[in-house]
């Protein structure tokens, strides 16, 4: 990896090692996936500086399925708990939970629909 790719995945790591009590493998033998959405704000420049910042928004870990003998037929068990899964599930939560505080939000602050 170069460039802009290390300094996401270093964010990503930092932010895994802040946010999570469990540790990542102690050994070359043991590992755990991790997957991340991060956003980039770019400077007004093509080349990499300082001005440059990167958030990682929602991360997931993890590396299985239930299978099909223990799936719910309402939904209530999450079948695939497979790193990139929970991230993505993570970041569609996070659009959504955004989307309802500035819907919301507006509505809050604008009083004309009162009169």
């Amino acid at each position: 990896m170069e460039g802009l790719q290390m300094l996401i995945a270093e964010k990503c790591l930092l932010k895994y090692k802040q946010v999570c009590k469990k540790k990542l493998p102690a050994t070359d033998k043991e590992w755990s996936p991790l997957a991340a959405v991060a956003l980039v704000q770019r400077s007004c420049t093509d080349a990499r500086d300082d001005n440059d910042h990167i958030e990682v928004v929602c991360m997931g870990t993890g590396s299985k399925c239930i299978g099909p003998e223990r799936m719910d037929k309402n939904g209530w068990i999450v079948n695939d708990s497979h790193a990139e899964i929970v991230a993505r599930r993570s970041f569609i939560r996070c659009k959504c939970s955004l989307g309802h505080v500035i819907l919301f939000s507006h509505l809050i602050t604008d009083t004309s629909f009162i009169n």
